[in-house]
């Protein structure tokens, strides 16, 4: 999705940037946390549109 399509500009990332910048945190006692884990571990839901 680019940011000029028909839905608009947005200033937000899409999500499938997120998911892929996910795979490559720092090794930090946040990331290393459940629920940090939990909130990228499910591509279908972060990816839904």
């Amino acid at each position: 999705m680019t940011p000029m399509e028909k839905a608009g500009w947005t200033p937000l990332p899409h999500s499938d940037e997120d998911l892929e910048r996910s795979k490559s945190v720092p090794d930090t006692p946040q990331t290393r946390a459940e629920t940090y884990r939990l909130a990228w571990n499910d591509p279908d839901f972060m990816t839904r549109r």
